[in-house]
């Protein structure tokens, strides 16, 4: 398995069974704003974030737009990503709790087996351990990833693109994507800018 980073703070790690490319766009649109989500970056907006995303899953896919404001984030409920979906977040501030209990595991955003997705903008704020502050809110053994893709042993994920994701503080990737393990086969790969290519050889 390898891993790329693409901008600041997302690291997508790549390895057989997937491929990134530029998908076309879905018709459907949805935006954050339908579901009226406090902004305040205090008041818990998990709630209409994971509405919006169970919407757009239900719908199969569509054109997300999540508005520009602060969203405070629980980080106890992942909210599941679908094929077909195409996120601009531009101006999006994510914000994780400022206390995370020992050994915590956060993943906000998931899916399996992926086809045909985008995510543009955003920025992931968390409270990463530092040893040199007086005091932490976050355990040097939490990990919080923002956004994780995984592939089943039959399945594939495909035509995934992430661009200008931004994060600070965060105990983890900000982007994950990971492609089956199959150890019988030889992996390389190649970027090309703007879009990753994964290819197999046999």
């Amino acid at each position: 398995m390898r891993a790329i980073v693409i901008g600041i703070g997302v690291c997508v790690a790549l390895c057989p069974g997937l491929a990134v490319t530029v998908s076309a766009q879905p018709t459907k649109a949805f935006t954050l704003a339908s579901y009226d989500p406090p902004t305040d970056g205090k008041t818990d907006a998990t709630g209409a974030i994971a509405k919006l995303f169970a919407d757009v899953r239900t719908a199969g896919g569509g054109r997300v737009t999540i508005p520009a404001g602060i969203y405070a984030l629980s980080g106890t409920e992942t909210m599941t990503l679908a094929s077909n979906t195409h996120v601009s977040a531009d101006g999006a501030v994510f914000l994780l709790p400022e206390r995370l209990g020992d050994k915590a595991r956060v993943v906000l955003f998931s899916g399996e087996d992926v086809s045909d997705f985008s995510w543009q903008g955003g920025e992931f704020h968390g409270s990463c351990f530092d040893p040199d502050a007086e005091s932490n809110g976050w355990e040097p053994n939490a990990n919080t990833r923002a956004i994780l893709l995984t592939t089943s042993p039959g399945g594939k994920s495909r035509g995934l693109r992430f661009r200008d994701i931004k994060s600070t503080g965060m105990a983890g990737a900000v982007v994950t994507v990971l492609g089956r393990a199959n150890p019988a086969r030889k992996a390389r790969w190649s970027p090309t800018p703007p879009t990753l290519r994964w290819r197999t050889a046999h």
